[in-house]
């Protein structure tokens, strides 16, 4: 299941009018349910828009590797050729 933008500023938003009003509620228990249902929405539509993210995204791993632009790398660790001397 994908969401689309406004899909997913939907889910958030009734979360967050939900969050709103667990504010307001008198009953401790109701309270406690409306914010777990809002944390709930909320960490589900992170979960689906996770799976629609760039998979050419730059992970942390590929932030660590030694390049420069183009994926040369930064330094070569074989030695300088050796230049003829002259006589």
């Amino acid at each position: 299941m994908n969401l689309n933008g406004w899909q997913a500023v939907a889910c958030l938003a009734i979360a967050g009018g939900l969050g709103v009003a667990g504010a307001f509620v008198p009953n401790p228990t109701a309270t406690v349910g409306l914010f777990n249902l809002a944390s709930g929405i909320v960490a589900g539509t992170f979960a689906l828009l996770q799976r629609s993210r760039d998979p050419h995204a730059r992970t942390r791993s590929s932030d660590r590797t030694s390049t420069a632009a183009g994926g040369v790398p930064t330094y070569d660790r074989t030695p300088p050729p050796e230049t003829p001397r002259r006589p």
